[in-house]
């Protein structure tokens, strides 16, 4: 996970001693761990990028000038990737609320979070017992890559014929949606899976409680990975789809998340999603 590295230096007759974990620097930090593996969110050279590593060992970066920077971007080393999308919900900053049926939908900040999570998550609420609708945000549109990794928090108020669906989606510029999660009226699955009434494609989805959702998009086979984990970061679901991932759209750069209601006001809260070249 993200690291800070902070030196400091403690003068003393006839000895210093130096320990080193965050080093602060004009631009906040100078210096930045990346562990096997990790991705971590920095602002470098004026912009918040995504850094990923995908090498088997630990990556130091140097941020302490503008200059050191630069350099980095310019020179990434093997297996190192930028770009990406990150949304904690610290405000609804560049969310739209698009109702498409019935009252629509309602989306607001709420103060119950995830394991890790912030001060808020974002609680998007049917509107009346038959209200459908979404929210969505574009991001910086990310570079061309084979594989992507979607992950996301998301909790459902109940379960039940009639109660809700709701959706989890990343897609391009114009909307093309590349893949993503379903909710149903008693499951979780990956977007485009054969079945949603199959249980070899859906999890049983826990009532009220947190689950992290995993998704590992290719998006030149088309395959995808699906993982899903408790609160306590037990692996409680995994499937695999060999055509959920649309390989005929462009490069992340939405998020759209929705919900759906039958004879019940419902709703979903999401929180922590991260987009990733994997």
């Amino acid at each position: 996970m993200k690291k800070y590295y902070q030196l400091i230096v403690l003068a003393v007759p006839l000895l210093f001693l130096a320990h080193i974990c965050s080093v602060s620097a004009a631009s906040g930090i100078a210096a930045y761990y990346v562990d096997p593996g990790d991705s971590l969110v920095a602002t470098l050279d004026g912009n918040m990028r995504v850094i990923t590593n995908t090498t088997s060992y630990t990556i130091f970066i140097s941020a302490r000038t503008l200059e050191e920077q630069q350099s980095f971007l310019n020179n990434l080393p093997a297996g190192v990737k930028i770009g990406g999308i990150k949304e904690s919900f610290d405000s609804l900053s560049g969310w739209t609320e698009v109702d498409t049926y019935g009252p629509g939908v309602s989306m607001s900040l709420d103060s119950d979070t995830p394991p890790g999570g912030g001060s808020y998550s974002v609680l998007l609420s049917s509107s009346g017992t038959s209200g459908q609708g979404h929210m969505v945000k574009n991001f910086p549109e990310m570079p061309n890559y084979d594989e992507y990794k979607f992950t996301i928090w998301a909790k459902v108020k109940a379960n039940g014929y009639g109660y809700s669906y709701g959706w989890m989606l990343v897609q391009d510029a114009l909307d093309c949606t590349i893949g993503g999660w379903n909710g149903g009226d008693y499951n979780i699955y990956i977007y485009g899976s054969p079945s949603a009434t199959n249980t070899s494609h859906y999890y049983p989805r826990a009532v009220n409680s947190w689950l992290r959702l995993e998704l590992t998009m290719n998006t030149n086979t088309g395959m995808t990975v699906g993982e899903i984990y408790d609160s306590n970061g037990s692996l409680v679901y995994s499937d695999t789809c060999t055509n959920c991932t649309v390989t005929t759209c462009g490069p992340p750069s939405r998020i759209k998340l929705g919900t759906r209601s039958w004879s019940v006001i419902q709703w979903w809260k999401y929180d922590e999603i991260f987009v990733t070249p994997n």
